[in-house]
Order: C-alpha cells, then sequence, then structure tokens
C-alpha cells in the first residue's frame, strides 16, 4: 500500500510541475502573407492596403509587437501595437508609392519588398509586390482550402483576373447527379479530352478553347493535354487549371456535366497525389465550374490538409521553365482582389 501511495505523489508531482512549467503566453497572427497591388481595366492603380495583426494565443495574455518595411516606397502605420486576442486585431494600413525609383525595381518592370511583424514571441513577413496575381499557391502541407469557393472573374486588370471567396460551403454549387462519369483507361485516355456540345467555347484568359483536356492527376488542360503540377514551373508552362494533387485512378470518380452557362467538373473521394499520410487514402471532394461568360469558380468541399503540389491558374505565361514575370505565389486564405463578379 506504501508503494501504491508513493507512485501517486510522484505523478502528482510531475503533473503539478507539467502544469505550472508552461506558463500562458501570446502568439503572433496576421491575417495575410502577401498581396499583389494592382492595376485594374480603367488604369486605376491600387495603393492602400490593410491587414490585422492579432494575439494568436493563450486567453489573458498581451501580444505586443511591431511593423516595419524593407523599401521606402512601402509605408505602414500604425508601427507598433499590441493585441489581447482575436477579437482585438490591431488593423495595420500599407501605403506604397507608386513612383519609387527604377532601382527598387527587382525585376522590371515590377516592385517588390517586404512588411515586417516582429514580436518577442515570433516575427511574420508579409510580401508586397506590383507584379500582377498569377493565382496560384505552392502548399507543403497545411492546405487551407476546406470549405472555401473561389470565384474567377475576368475585369480587365493587370492581373486579369479579380477573385472572390465565399468559405463555409458544405454543398458543391452545382449538384454533379446525371454527369457522365470519365474512365481514365485505355479506350479514354487519361487526360480526357472534352469538347463542349453546342458549339460552346470556354473563355480563359486571352483564349477560347474547343476543348479541355481532364486528368486524374487534378488538373485540366486548355486546348492541351496540361501536365501533373508538382511544382509551379510545370504549372506555368502551358494553359492550365491545376485543380489539386490528386489520384482518380486510385479511387473516387470523376464526372462531366454542362448546363447552359457552363462545364462542371467533379471529383468526388478521389485519393490525394503522392499521399504523406500512412494508412488509409485521404480522399478529396472538389468542383470545378468553366462558365462560358469567362468566370471560373472552384469548390474545395473537402481536402487533405496535408498535401504537397500546386494550385491555381496557368496562362501559359512560363517559357522554357521559367517562372513568369515577378511571380508570387497567392494567399487563397486571403484571396479577395476585387472587383470579381459572382458567377451565377
Amino acid at each position: 500500500m506504501r508503494q501504491v501511495y508513493l507512485v501517486l505523489t510522484v505523478l502528482l508531482a510531475v503533473a503539478s510541475l507539467s502544469l505550472t512549467g508552461c506558463p500562458k503566453r501570446p502568439a503572433l497572427g496576421v491575417t495575410a502573407t502577401v498581396h499583389h497591388f494592382g492595376v485594374d481595366g480603367l488604369g486605376n492603380y491600387e495603393t492602400t492596403w490593410q491587414f490585422d495583426v492579432f494575439n494568436d494565443g493563450a486567453k489573458g495574455t498581451t501580444l505586443v509587437f511591431n511593423v516595419t518595411a524593407d523599401r521606402g516606397w512601402i509605408q505602414v502605420s500604425p508601427a507598433s501595437g499590441q493585441s489581447t486576442g482575436k477579437t482585438d486585431p490591431v488593423t495595420v494600413t500599407v501605403t506604397i508609392d507608386r513612383d519609387y525609383a527604377e532601382a527598387a525595381k527587382l525585376i522590371p518592370p515590377f516592385a517588390m519588398g517586404n512588411v515586417n511583424v516582429g514580436s518577442s514571441v515570433g516575427n511574420k513577413r508579409i510580401a508586397i509586390t506590383t507584379a500582377p496575381n498569377y493565382f496560384t499557391e505552392e502548399f507543403d502541407e497545411n492546405v487551407d482550402l476546406e470549405g472555401r469557393s473561389i470565384t474567377f472573374s475576368p475585369n480587365g486588370s493587370l492581373s486579369f483576373y479579380g477573385a472572390t471567396q465565399e468559405e463555409g460551403i458544405t454543398d458543391f454549387p452545382t449538384d454533379p447527379t446525371g454527369g457522365l462519369i470519365l474512365n481514365f483507361n485505355n479506350v479514354y485516355g487519361d487526360p480526357v479530352r472534352a469538347v463542349p456540345l453546342g458549339g460552346k467555347k470556354i473563355p480563359y484568359y486571352e483564349g477560347n478553347f474547343e476543348s479541355i483536356y481532364i486528368s486524374s492527376q487534378g488538373h485540366v488542360g486548355m486546348g492541351n493535354p496540361g501536365s501533373s503540377a508538382a511544382a509551379p514551373e510545370d504549372h506555368f508552362a502551358q494553359p492550365q487549371i491545376s485543380v489539386f494533387p490528386l489520384n482518380a485512378k486510385d479511387g473516387g470518380q470523376v464526372s462531366l456535366l454542362q448546363d447552359a452557362q457552363k462545364v462542371i467538373i467533379t471529383y468526388e473521394g478521389v485519393p490525394t497525389r503522392d499521399q504523406l499520410k500512412q494508412g488509409p487514402p485521404v480522399t478529396n471532394d472538389i468542383q470545378l465550374e468553366l462558365f462560358f461568360n469567362g468566370d471560373i469558380r472552384v469548390s474545395y468541399l473537402e481536402v487533405d490538409p496535408a498535401a504537397v503540389g500546386v494550385v491555381g491558374l496557368s496562362s501559359g505565361a512560363g517559357e522554357n521553365g521559367q517562372l513568369p514575370p515577378g511571380f508570387v505565389g497567392t494567399d487563397f486564405s486571403n484571396v479577395n482582389t476585387g472587383p470579381a463578379k459572382v458567377a451565377l
């Protein structure tokens, strides 16, 4: 009985030390990792943008931070602040001087710099650029697309599209029931070439495509088979949409549907390509809608948070294995660029 008592005493002491040895700490949180200062279709230059800094740590703590920029043409306000929690954020205004010197243009004709948020518990860096938004993000796990529906609409801007998003979606925007199930076999091939009915064409960047190529690997080529986007250089080599790193040959189904407004491609229960997680395959439910008016909507109902790969749009601007001029990856968790109409 004495031995049991001694063991319990030791365990309680260890537990007490563990609790007292973990003091509450604040954590640094920001609402963006990159911002593209754009030019709209009327030639209006964006010069001001805002993001929030907040305490993402324990309740009852206070985050104290400072904000600086590494280029003279970037101004930030306020230069410091404090937050007690997510409901107590500090809004930082970033203003750029469009009349910066030529020397500031690291990749002519675009300028690039960084806003740095520092604190005693960590630092965050936000990339600032005047290059086009190429609407492409490379994920190395930490995928934050689930429950998001992103709409891209042509707006005549430097980036060609504006983007808006809806969060917390629980259903596909279009019911895929009745769609043609694609078989990626020797008869249909992989990718499967699809031609919209009724002589419809699909607008995409500067082109109008009579055919698309739907891959089991999670990309859709515009007028060409496209390529598996394992890296941004592959993604940008030709016009395509890299929906998600998938492998429909390992399970799930891919369907093709067309209505009066659009072509709908739906991946249901499709495993992640090159899955890193051990155990049963992680599956994904994703829908791509290509509207005949030029809009594009991608809806991520359920996705593998540990996937690795490239997601986004490509006009084929990369040449000879190079990235397009001034490429800085998009942050799809904060993609609203406006103005972009919502596809109907």
